[in-house]
Formats: structure tokens, sequence, C-alpha cells
């Protein structure tokens, strides 16, 4: 996951985008790349589920 969080920040300094969004992506974690992957997201919600069961919550 960290690969693509670097990239996203890295493609928004090549591209010269603006201070604040500049500081929106500089924010991004995890769940902002989950979110926005929808093969990743499945997958995610899968593992959490399959743990849910298992740890019984």
């Amino acid at each position: 996951m960290n690969p693509r969080i670097y990239t996203v920040k890295e493609f928004a300094e090549i591209l010269g985008v603006s201070d604040a969004t500049i500081r929106k992506v500089e924010a991004l974690c995890l769940l902002d790349v989950l979110e926005n992957d929808a093969r990743l997201r499945e997958i995610y919600i899968t593992i959490v589920k399959e743990m849910a069961i298992k740890y019984g919550a």
C-alpha cells in the first residue's frame, strides 16, 4: 500500500498542485487508497470479515 500512497503524492508534486491540495495529498492514508481501488477494497473487506469471524467481533 505504501508505494501507492507514495505514487499519488509524487504525482501531485510533479503536477505542481496548489498548497491546499498538497496538504490533502500529504494527509492520504491507506483507506484513501482503498476507497479509490475497487479490487483492493473487496480484498480488504474480505480480510476484515474473516478476522471478525475468527476473533468474534
